[in-house]
């Protein structure tokens, strides 16, 4: 039998433990057996006081002398649920511990916001959802007998959460960890025993300088987010991690590269957004040798893709959209194949596609547009086939078409327009069909005798939709 009395807050002072004292001594005295830490004293510093067992007194365990002790957990068998429905701590009522016995909590656990305190739920050892958010809770002990989350576990704006530490014995969670707005939090280590997890979501975490102290997980099989974590300088801490569904960074600006993912080999999408402001390189990932979708979205600083050197085939997508340092495409010298699509929009530094010399088919299309000094399409030489629409737009500064003199097909239109220093496409008299639409205009430095001529070249025959030419350069 574990007895609990909970003491409700009250203003700091230095008599708050001696007026409590009485009332604690007496449920000991009635032969309670107590493995719980309280918060008794002075909730405002942090002070906490022991609930000792029986045979101890309290007198002689002043708050300040155990302000670091803690209690040993309750032990647990998580065998079967006890307790259906959804719980809300405090405001249910505090005798969901009140038997002693170990619950699997069938229903989502929520802390009411702004609690102080969870100690009240030593007994819970499994839930379908944890739920704690805006609370005014320091760390999390009192959960320190959780081991599997069957949903969610979500943290969400704890603007006073400086340490997990109460989650050391979370083994599981089965959908997304959420650690999401917590400023104050320095350290993982607490999550040392979770070995897996389908999403984990760490957003806003200002503090967060590593992710020390994720040894134990090996997979996450869904996704992992890194968003908005100004200090977040190393992926250290990910180590075991063998396999992610999709890596996203968004806005981490100390990241200088994926260093930390030594054990990678399964990655299905690798997802850089905007913001992060010190990556150099992707080095970190070069056990990757496939991927389904790479999109490299709004970055400020990658010159190069430097650290993908054991890439060998995109099963789906490479996106590559407003890398505005990114000058080619160095370090993708093994793919061999991108499944569906390939875009290039918005490139600023983009001068050619060197890089891709491997490649020889895209599955659907290739995308070619808005890339200020692109002068040419150098790098996509050994690609036989585009399996769906070519697009070639807005491209000031190509020149040529060279790059594409191995084409022999495209599966659906074909579309050249609004690139004004474009004076040569003779790369394309090696096409024999175009399973749609030909378009080709307002090019205004392109002799139209060139578009004629690939068309005649490829025959209007094995056109099979549209022919429209015009606005382009007179002979």
């Amino acid at each position: 039998m574990i007895a609990l009395l909970m003491l409700g807050a009250a203003p700091a002072g230095a008599s708050l433990l001696d007026d409590h004292l009485d009332a604690l001594l007496a449920v000991a005295s009635g032969g309670a057996r107590c493995a719980v830490i309280k918060q008794v004293a002075e909730v405002e510093l942090g002070y906490r006081c022991h609930l000792a067992p029986p045979q101890r007194n309290l007198r002689g365990f002043p708050c300040l002398d155990v302000l670091d002790a803690s209690c040993a957990p309750v032990d647990v068998d998580c065998t079967s649920p006890t307790v259906s429905g959804d719980y809300t701590w405090p405001d249910d009522g505090e005798d969901l511990c009140l038997d002693g016995e170990s619950i699997a909590l069938s229903g989502a656990l929520t802390v009411s916001p702004g609690a102080r305190s969870v100690w009240g739920l030593t007994c819970v050892c499994e839930a379908d959802e944890v739920i704690i958010e805006e609370t005014a809770l320091r760390d999390l002990r009192g959960l320190d007998n959780l081991s599997v989350v069957n949903g969610d576990l979500q943290l969400w704006d704890n603007l006073d959460l400086r340490s997990l530490t109460g989650l050391e014995s979370l083994r599981r969670v089965n959908d997304t960890l959420w650690l999401n707005r917590l400023p104050m939090l320095t350290d993982l280590s607490p999550l040392s025993a979770v070995t897996s997890t389908r999403t984990l979501y760490i957003n806003e975490c200002e503090a967060l300088e590593d992710l020390s102290g994720l040894d134990a997980l090996t997979q996450i099989t869904s996704a992992l987010t890194l968003k908005e974590n100004p200090a977040l300088s190393s992926l250290t801490g990910l180590e075991n991690v063998e396999r992610i569904g999709q890596l996203g960074v968004h806005e981490c600006p100390g990241l200088s590269d994926l260093s930390g993912l030594d054990a990678l080999t399964e990655l299905e999408e690798l997802v850089l957004q905007a913001g992060n402001t010190g990556l150099r390189d992707l080095s970190g990932i070069e056990g990757v040798t496939e991927l389904t979708e790479l999109t490299i979205n709004r970055d400020d600083t990658l010159t190069d893709l430097s650290g993908l050197e054991n890439l060998t085939i995109i099963h789906e997508r490479l996106t590559l959209f407003r890398a505005v340092s990114l000058e080619n495409l160095s370090g993708l010298e093994n793919l061999t194949g991108i499944g569906h699509r390939l875009d290039i929009e918005g490139n600023e530094a983009l001068v050619d596609l060197s890089g891709l010399e491997a490649v020889d088919s895209i599955g659907t299309h290739l995308i070619v547009e808005e890339n200020p000094v692109l002068e040419s399409l150098s790098g996509l030489d050994n690609v036989t086939g585009v399996g769906g629409e070519l697009w070639i737009w807005e491209n000031p500064s190509l020149l040529s078409l060279d790059g594409l003199e191995s084409l022999t097909s495209v599966g659906d239109d074909l579309d050249i327009h609004e690139n004004y220093d474009l004076a040569d496409i003779t790369a394309l008299m090696g096409l024999t069909s175009v399973t749609n639409d030909f378009r080709v205009y307002d090019n205004y430095d392109l002799p139209t005798s060139q578009v004629e001529a690939v068309i005649d070249a490829i025959g209007e025959d094995n056109i099979g939709g549209d022919i429209e030419v015009y606005d382009n350069a007179a002979d």
